[in-house]
Formats: structure tokens, C-alpha cells, sequence
């Protein structure tokens, strides 16, 4: 009979274990997807940020890993935002130095170098974005980057 105590199991890829998230703990997906897009695109900071329509139109950052943990519930306006631009344009977008178009991002703990943002859906309509940022002058995102973060956007969406 083999012994198999010896025999290295990987680790599920990053999408099974997202698949596993959403079937066990499915309130903690977004965190996860945030997760994976900051380890996969190697950013400096990565989130998830939702469409809220209430009195005042704003996204809400419901989850957030890396650098810009701590604005976790923060919000930003819908109609002066990098997230808004997204939705508004309906694609992907990456942004270098986006403090040109929303100075108010200077606030912010580091700086956006480049945010890369996608739109996910709901019901055929765009509802939030997920986003990477690279803090650095080094940090560069690419169309693997954009592959990666659209193949995520279809687990924010579910």
C-alpha cells in the first residue's frame, strides 16, 4: 500500500479559493477579492467600492487591503471620483496621477501613482468598481493586470 504523508499537496489557485469563499462565507468575499487583486496585481493598495443611492450619490469603499486599509466605509462622490468616471465610461480605465482630475486624493495617507479600476454588475448595471493603486513611481499595471481584475469583478458582480 503507498504512503502518501510524503506527497506535497499546492495550494488551491487563487479562484478556487474565491469559489470556496463564496459557497462558505459569502459576506466575506469582498474582502477576499481585495485580497487577491492586491497579491495578484502586486499593488500597493486594492478594494472594492460600491454604488450607494441615497440622499447624497457616493461609492463606498467596502473593502480595502493594503496601504489604504484604515478608509475601510469611507466614501467618496459619485459624480467627482475616479470610480465614477468608470461607471460612467462603462470599461476599464487605468489612471496615472489622477490628483490632476480629484485633487482631493492628496488627502490620503499615499499617494495614487496609478489606480486601475473595472466596473462590475448587477443585473446588466454597473454597481461598483474593484481597484488596484500603485503608491510607487516602480509600480506599473499592465493588460495581465487588467485581465486579472476583470476576472474578479465577475465574482464581485455574483
Amino acid at each position: 500500500m503507498p504512503v502518501w504523508s510524503n506527497v506535497m499537496v499546492p495550494p488551491a489557485p487563487p479562484v478556487v479559493r474565491l469559489a470556496a469563499v463564496m459557497a462558505e462565507s459569502p459576506e466575506s468575499l469582498f474582502q477576499k477579492l481585495a485580497d487577491a487583486a492586491l497579491h495578484l496585481c502586486r499593488a500597493g493598495s486594492a478594494g472594492i467600492s460600491l454604488r450607494e443611492r441615497s440622499d447624497s450619490d457616493v461609492f463606498r469603499w467596502v473593502a480595502v487591503a493594503g496601504a489604504y486599509t484604515r478608509y475601510r466605509g469611507n466614501t467618496l462622490p459619485r459624480y467627482f471620483s475616479p470610480c465614477g468616471t468608470v461607471l460612467d465610461r462603462n470599461m476599464c480605465l487605468l489612471m496615472a496621477d489622477p490628483i490632476r482630475s480629484f485633487p482631493y486624493i492628496e488627502e490620503l495617507d499615499a499617494p495614487v501613482r496609478e489606480v486601475l479600476l473595472v466596473p462590475f454588475y448587477q443585473d446588466s448595471e454597473p454597481v461598483g468598481t474593484v481597484w488596484v493603486v500603485a503608491h510607487d513611481t516602480k509600480t506599473h499595471f499592465d493588460a495581465e493586470d487588467s485581465r486579472i481584475i476583470t476576472s474578479l469583478t465577475k465574482f464581485a458582480g455574483a
